[in-house]
C-alpha cells in the first residue's frame, strides 16, 4: 500500500479565487465578502502547502519570515493605508501562519 504525505489543493466552495487575486491589497472592496468564506474554511486549509495556498489566494500582500523557517502571509481584506488613499490605519487583513515545513498552521483575522 502506498501512502502519500501530499494533501490535494482544497476546493473552497463559493470562494472566487480570481476575484480575490485581482483585488490586490483589498483596495477595491471585493475581498470583504470573500474573507468571510475564507475564514469559514480554516479547518479545510490547515495543513495546506504554501504553494497550494498561493494558487488559491495569489501572492501575499505582505510577508514576514520568522525564525526556524516559520513564515506569515498577510492578505488585506479592506481599504486602509496600504491603498495609498490617505487613511491612517492599515485595513483589516487575514494572517496565515505556516510551520517550518511550509504547511498552514493557523488563519486569523486582524482588525485595526
Amino acid at each position: 500500500m502506498f501512502l502519500s504525505g501530499c494533501k490535494e489543493t482544497p476546493k473552497l466552495e463559493g470562494f472566487r479565487s480570481q476575484l480575490w487575486i485581482e483585488d490586490k491589497n483589498g483596495c477595491n472592496g471585493k475581498r470583504t465578502y470573500l474573507a468571510e468564506i475564507l475564514l469559514s474554511k480554516t479547518t479545510e486549509l490547515k495543513g495546506t502547502d504554501d504553494d497550494d495556498l498561493v494558487k488559491i489566494l495569489g501572492k501575499p500582500d505582505k510577508y514576514e519570515g520568522g525564525d526556524r523557517g516559520k513564515r506569515v502571509y498577510y492578505y488585506y481584506t479592506q481599504q486602509g493605508s496600504q491603498c495609498g488613499s490617505g487613511l491612517l490605519l492599515e485595513g483589516t487583513k487575514i494572517m496565515i501562519e505556516f510551520d517550518a515545513l511550509g504547511k498552514v498552521r493557523m488563519i486569523t483575522e486582524r482588525k485595526y
